[in-house]
């Protein structure tokens, strides 16, 4: 199985909310035998077929669709199945969107049967979970607790009081079902998952060569993410000591008021690229404690420019643009880098896809054996 992060949008196709990322880096693997179990507990959220690839031999092994469940949980099901068969990856990248009609189908079903089919998926995949972890999970009847809370919630959202009462039954006395609820609650709405992916164009846009300005954004940054976050836990000394550097300065309040108070109607602050961050740091790693004379390094920092001076391009942001782009212009480091970028797509255009997919890779082991 694999998937990717999703842009949720509505019919007029305005961006809602970004699914969230899993593990760190551009792609997360879990292996067969963890999947059931983070999907029991809801850490392993493979979405919708928008977002979800895989093998066709596996698919007709655990038997094709249930039509029974057609618009309602058939998706999960088949994942369900499918993950006996092999592992996951996950892509942290938005590549799909799902669009949020208002009268779905799916929403067709009264709130009581979908709590059913919740709950009968859910006894599936605990069937399914390894041996391994069945002293980490919680008993079955905290798990069929949470949903009535987790669905009760949706039917007061909607202003159904005699349903939520009726969904939630005997729930809402089980502090294990608040636990797994809060939880989850936490995870979807965590500053963790919400900042990287969704209000990083103040840092974007203050991508800066200068030490101090460079250091201090990052700073400012880490300072904010886990001072909420603790914040979110419960945990306000801990927030207090997290974030205290970055009360008292007016870079990291600026900083704030660009993550909470953004614009509505920018739908690129949703697609921005998990990694720019990470490319920020690199670049002032680089700037700080590598190696000058070394000629791979300079290049690699002369690249990262160029990455700099494109996505300030792309965002129209021409004073940043202007800054990192001239003094590129009078390097002869930067020439000569140019130069041997273009030799080398010339010669990568001429290249097979085959040999693209099969022997790029080889070029170093070839040159060993030689």
């Amino acid at each position: 199985l694999c998937s990717a992060q999703a842009l949720q949008v509505d019919e007029n196709e305005r961006p809602l909310y970004v699914t969230y990322s899993m593990g760190q880096g551009l792609v997360c693997y879990i292996p067969q035998e963890d999947i059931h179990r983070g999907m029991l507990l809801e850490e392993v959220p493979f979405g919708t077929p928008a977002q979800v690839a895989f093998e066709r031999q596996a698919f007709l092994k655990s038997g094709g669709w249930d039509s029974s469940l057609d618009a309602n949980f058939d998706d999960i099901d088949s994942w369900i199945k499918i993950a006996q068969f092999g592992d996951a990856l996950f892509i942290n990248r938005c590549l799909a969107y799902r669009t949020i009609w208002p009268g779905g189908y799916n929403q067709r079903f009264s709130l009581y049967t979908r709590l059913k089919t919740h709950i009968l998926i859910k006894r599936k995949i605990y069937e399914l979970v390894h041996p391994q972890h069945l002293n980490t999970i919680p008993p079955v009847q905290h798990i069929e607790n949470y949903l009535k809370l987790h669905w009760s919630m949706i039917a007061l959202k909607q202003g159904q009081l005699r349903d939520a009462a009726h969904l939630a039954s005997y729930a809402p006395l089980s502090l294990p079902a608040w636990q797994l609820f809060l939880r989850r609650l936490q995870r979807e709405q965590s500053f963790n998952h919400i900042l990287p992916q969704v209000y990083l164009s103040y840092l974007i846009h203050n991508f800066r060569n200068q030490e101090n300005t460079n250091l201090s954004l990052i700073q400012h940054y880490g300072s904010w993410r886990w001072g909420l976050r603790a914040w979110a836990e419960g945990h306000p000394l801990q927030a207090l000591n997290l974030s205290r550097k970055a009360l008292f300065s007016p870079t990291a309040w600026r900083l704030l008021f660009a993550l909470f108070l953004p614009q509505s109607n920018d739908p690129h602050r949703v697609l921005l690229h998990p990694n720019h961050i990470t490319l920020l740091k690199i670049f002032f790693f680089l700037q700080k404690k590598a190696p000058q004379p070394l000629t791979h390094v300079q290049e690699l920092h002369l690249y990262l420019k160029f990455r700099l001076v494109g996505l300030a391009f792309r965002q129209k942001k021409w004073f940043y643009f202007l800054q990192y782009f001239l003094p590129l212009t009078v390097s002869i480091a930067a020439w000569r880098l140019l130069v041997k970028l273009w030799f080398w797509q010339d010669h990568h255009r001429q290249v097979s896809s085959i040999r693209k997919i099969i022997l790029v890779e080889a070029h170093p082991t070839e040159t060993l054996l030689r």
